[in-house]
């Protein structure tokens, strides 16, 4: 049987939903380079783009032998 535990405290971060992303404060041309997969960045776009109206776009690209995605904000 499972035992359930009370007194285990969550991590400080979980996944890119639990923190704060660099997409809510880029400036309008800004762009930041993020290794992750496409769906997580996917989901920091639209969940940043729902909360703030603000648009994104993003690209797959390897920058310093690391694979990963450029993120700009356009608006």
């Amino acid at each position: 049987m499972t035992k359930i535990d009370d007194d285990i405290p969550p991590p400080k971060h979980y996944g890119p939903h639990n923190k704060k992303h660099m997409a809510s404060e880029l400036e309008v041309g800004q762009s930041y380079f993020v290794q992750a997969s496409n769906e997580a960045v996917s989901f920091i776009i639209k969940k940043v783009s729902r909360a703030t109206g603000r648009r994104f776009t993003r690209k797959a690209q390897t920058e310093n032998g690391i694979s990963g995605y450029r993120v700009w904000r356009l608006s």
